[in-house]
C-alpha cells in the first residue's frame, strides 16, 4: 500500500504516526499525574475538614464541661443530690 507513494509522503505518514504515538503515550501520563494531584488535593481538602471538626469537637467539649460546672455549683443541684444519696 504505501509502495505506490512518494518517499516524502511515507516519510510524512511515519513521522506523523510516532507524533501521534508520542501524544498519546504523553497524554497518558498526562492524566495520571493529574489523578494523582487531584487525589492529594481532595486529601488535603479532608485532613483540612477533619482538623476543623476536631476543633467544634474540641470547643463543645470544653462548653459542655462548664454548663455542667455551672449547674453542679447550684445549691439547689446539690441539694438535690444530698437528698438523692441520703435515700439510698
Amino acid at each position: 500500500m504505501l509502495r505506490h507513494l512518494k518517499i516524502g509522503v511515507r516519510l510524512a505518514v511515519g513521522f506523523g504516526g510516532l507524533v501521534t504515538i508520542a501524544l498519546m503515550i504523553l497524554a497518558i501520563f498526562y492524566f495520571n499525574n493529574a489523578n494523582q494531584l487531584i487525589a492529594q488535593a481532595e486529601q488535603r481538602e479532608l485532613q483540612s475538614l477533619h482538623g476543623a471538626i476536631d476543633a467544634q469537637i474540641e470547643s463543645q467539649t470544653f462548653f459542655a464541661e462548664a454548663m455542667s460546672a455551672i449547674v453542679a455549683n447550684q445549691s439547689s443541684v446539690q441539694a438535690a443530690f444530698l437528698m438523692q444519696n441520703e435515700r439510698h
